[in-house]
């Protein structure tokens, strides 16, 4: 089942985001659906879209821990569960996405 996580950082900005990111983008994440960062009053915000909540486990056990830990910054506040229904919109393929992150068309989809 599709797995969602929400995670609030107090303070942290796009900066920081950007910073923490480039440790784990090297590689293409295994499960990740979809991604989303944003400033917000008080910090910054990101939401993740799984495959299951085992690939996202298994990206933070094995990649983001590691990067977390090299910048001694601690966690955020994480929101948690199983996505039901998850719509892709026609937009998301043409959606302005960093280089390095493009996803190749026929691996975008919708599911009901």
């Amino acid at each position: 089942m599709r797995y969602l996580t929400t995670v609030a950082f107090q303070g942290p900005t796009m900066d920081d985001y950007w910073r923490f990111r480039q440790g784990y983008a090297g590689e293409p994440i295994n499960g990740l659906i979809v991604q989303v960062g944003g400033a917000a009053n008080d910090g910054m915000r990101i939401i993740s879209i799984w495959e299951s909540k085992a690939h996202h486990d298994r990206f933070i056990t094995e990649r983001l821990h590691q990067v977390l830990q090299t910048a001694r910054h601690p966690g955020g506040m994480v929101t948690d569960f199983a996505v039901n229904h998850l719509l892709i919109g026609p937009a998301m393929p043409h959606a302005r996405q960093p280089c390095n992150t493009a996803v190749p068309i026929e691996n975008v989809r919708s599911t009901t």
